[in-house]
């Protein structure tokens, strides 16, 4: 059995302890381990309360997940199941959504940082199929390289609906998203289009008023998007730990 101080030893002797969760191990993630690095592997396809208790005995420094992982660690600690004091917490693997950003940075008490400047990465002949959206004003740093606000999300993530002139009208991610969190009192939720009819809310926290408001929200944007409004249907918000967070989905 590990001595029960042997966190605080590690700390001393290694300032750096990182808690990698990811879907898959990989030999090269050990390679970083010095004297003043440590890098302890957490498979997400485990158990959540296993890795309260591994949290709990290894005391991070650095947190790497992804927002999903984040946001369930952000409940852990706000039931003091979890109790780590890591100075950085780094989201990567998903989209961050900002209401996502902001739970867990209130959680934690610490800014967010994401895997979003790489200094290189090869690309061969990869098709990128992100949907990035452009900032249009001039970078403080000098560069004249174009720069992005967000990725928003993929291609297949894109909702089609039914126009009211007939035709297919387009909507963006980031629409279906504001029509969740332009009403107050939403937790958890996600997004699913079926077809260009049906159009499936999931929801955390299920109220016949949030319901309501919502389905008002969508009105709004087929009004002002000129398309048919399609069918709402609510259900109860699950989280697959096998699959990627995606709140806005094409199926």
């Amino acid at each position: 059995m590990a001595p029960k101080n042997q966190s605080a030893l590690q700390r001393t002797c290694c300032p750096h302890l990182i808690a990698f969760f990811l879907r898959a191990d990989n030999e090269l993630y050990q390679t970083i381990n010095t004297a003043f690095i440590r890098l302890e592997y957490f498979d997400i396809f485990k158990n959540t309360d296993e890795h309260i208790e591994r949290l709990n005995h290894y005391q991070p420094t650095i947190v790497v997940a992804p927002a999903s992982i984040l946001i369930e660690l952000s409940k852990r600690l706000k039931a003091r199941d979890l109790s780590i004091s890591p100075k950085k917490i780094v989201s990567v693997a998903e989209i961050l959504e900002d209401s996502d950003r902001i739970r867990i940075s209130s959680a934690f008490k610490l800014p967010m940082i994401t895997d979003f400047k790489r200094s290189s990465q090869p690309v061969y002949r990869y098709k990128l199929n992100d949907i990035l959206v452009e900032n249009p004003e001039p970078c403080p740093c000098g560069s004249h390289y174009t720069r992005i606000d967000k990725v928003e999300g993929r291609s297949d993530d894109i909702f089609y609906f039914e126009g009211q002139d007939g035709g297919q009208v387009t909507i963006y991610p980031d629409f279906i998203r504001r029509c969740i969190l332009f009403v107050e009192n939403i937790g958890d939720y996600q997004v699913k289009q079926h077809s260009e009819q049906i159009v499936e809310v999931c929801l955390s926290q299920r109220d016949e008023q949030v319901e309501e408001a919502i389905t008002a929200q969508f009105q709004l944007l087929a009004q002002q998007k000129h398309f048919k409004v399609p069918k709402i249907h609510f259900s109860e918000y699950h989280w697959d730990t096998s699959r990627k967070l995606k709140r806005i989905q094409h199926l």
